[in-house]
């Protein structure tokens, strides 16, 4: 598999990117461990350079590259290849703001205050930023890069910037774009859902403890070593503290100490046996652990108690699908690493009721059934993964190498989707060189063994 952001190739159980140190979407990831992948250095990513930075009102940071845009906060981040977006619009504020600012107000959000939409193949919406600092230069900046120089005189004719003011906004979009690039500092580039700030699933216990509060505190500012030192103290002195040991353990996923953090939530639930949290946690830490079986196991009694425990609310509203995704997505991966592709596809399929868009499950579930040999049928659920996700580059490859195995008919589909994967690949990626090498490989026949060894799992 790839990695949909900077299509490095994963060989095996790989949850976080060692080049751009995004989360890889494929693998069940705990909601509680709190991810911080290693700082990248813009100069060790290959020619890349910033352009223009901004604030808004939903992202602390607004980075523009030569190759991406990266809308980042404290501990979390999208971005996005400029390769897989096609075209920018401007947002309008809320007109009330106007309203309130007066004609000052109106002037001033007018030019500095709006919101950029960007769109992918089709139209497809892909991200918003609101109330930039400035979106004109950033709008600029962003085509500039993408198709060459704007001329200014496009900015001019757009209906938003057709009267006074436009020139205060040339200035400052020239200013900006005129600033020396950012060589040398670091930039923190993460996936969206990479960092959590707290365990938010958990209810927050009314613990009298100052360990306790002194390891929730660590906990939340990422602090590991001090929370860990603390939860085992307030467990130690409180043996019977169900939160304690769930917490203690959760910690210790954190330092990426599975082994202990089982144990620890063992004692969690031989004081409740009925916490499908504590079971549904242990299951990732047995999944990180290798133990796919056991893991696998606690995926379902925990998707069972937790039916079992909303079954008397007569409000099937109440039930929360979210738990009964990760649930059922976390076994249909074990199922995969363990081999039984039938009740993997089963599970995905389970996963795809909760949530028909689940780009992950349709992909999963084509390489289930890409295994098994069904290869219609893999391709079928790639298609359906292209129709939804943004992350279009890696389903093309894997929707192309299945038609591939379906014979001559199908090898001009294959091709076509391999040559629209290396287009849109990004650059120096080896995604994009594994899409070119599946093209050299159908000319001289040998395409098919050649995919045989590059899924091998």
């Amino acid at each position: 598999m790839f990695c949909v952001y900077c299509g490095k190739k994963f060989d095996g159980a790989v949850f976080l990117c060692e080049i751009c140190g995004n989360k890889n979407k494929l693998e069940p990831f705990a909601p509680h461990i709190k991810v911080r992948p290693k700082a990248l250095s813009i100069s060790n990513v290959a020619e890349e350079k910033i352009v223009i930075e901004a604030g808004s009102k939903n992202f602390r940071k607004v980075t523009l590259t030569n190759k991406r845009i990266i809308a980042g906060n404290f501990f979390s981040s999208q971005q996005f290849y400029l390769n897989n977006i096609k075209y920018a619009e401007y947002t309008q504020p809320d007109r009330s703001d106007f309203y309130r600012g007066g004609l000052v107000g109106y002037f001033s959000k007018k030019f500095f205050s709006d919101g950029i939409t960007f769109f992918g193949d089709g139209g497809v919406k892909l991200f918003e930023l609101k109330k930039l600092d400035d979106a004109v230069a950033l709008l600029r900046a962003f085509y500039s890069v993408k198709s060459g120089v704007t001329p200014l005189q496009e900015i001019a004719t757009m209906p938003e910037y057709s009267s006074g003011g436009f020139t205060n906004a040339i200035l400052s979009a020239i200013e900006n774009l005129s600033g020396r690039p950012k060589e040398s500092y670091r930039n923190f580039l993460y996936d969206e859902n990479a960092y959590l700030a707290n365990v938010t699933f958990l209810r927050k216990p009314d613990i009298d403890s100052g360990d306790f509060e002194k390891g929730r505190s660590s906990f939340e500012a990422g602090d590991f070593e001090k929370a860990e030192l603390a939860f085992k103290k307030h467990c130690d002195t409180n043996p019977r503290s169900e939160d304690g040991f769930i917490f203690h353990a959760a910690t210790l996923d954190n330092l990426s100490r599975f082994d202990e953090a089982i144990i620890v939530y063992d004692r969690a639930l031989a004081i409740n046996p009925a916490s499908f949290h504590a079971l549904k946690m242990q299951a990732y830490s047995l999944y990180r652990a290798a133990r796919h079986h056991e893991a696998c196991d606690n995926f379902e009694k925990a998707s069972a108690l937790y039916c079992a425990a909303h079954s008397k609310n007569s409000d099937s509203a109440s039930i929360n699908a979210v738990f009964f995704n990760e649930c059922a997505f976390g076994a249909a991966c074990c199922h995969h690493k363990t081999g039984n592709l039938n009740d993997a596809i089963s599970r995905f399929e389970a996963v795809l009721n909760y949530n028909g868009d689940d780009t992950a499950a349709w992909i999963k579930k084509g390489f289930c059934h890409y295994e098994l040999g069904e290869y219609d049928a893999a391709a079928g659920c790639h298609d359906a993964a292209a129709k939804i996700t943004r992350d279009r580059p890696a389903v093309l490859f894997y929707s192309a190498a299945a038609r591939s195995e379906l014979g001559i008919d199908r090898r001009k589909e294959a091709q076509d989707l391999f040559l629209a994967c290396a287009r849109s690949a990004p650059i120096d990626s080896e995604l994009k060189a594994a899409a070119e090498a599946a093209l050299s490989k159908m000319s001289d026949g040998t395409l098919i063994s050649w995919l045989k060894k590059f899924f091998r799992r």
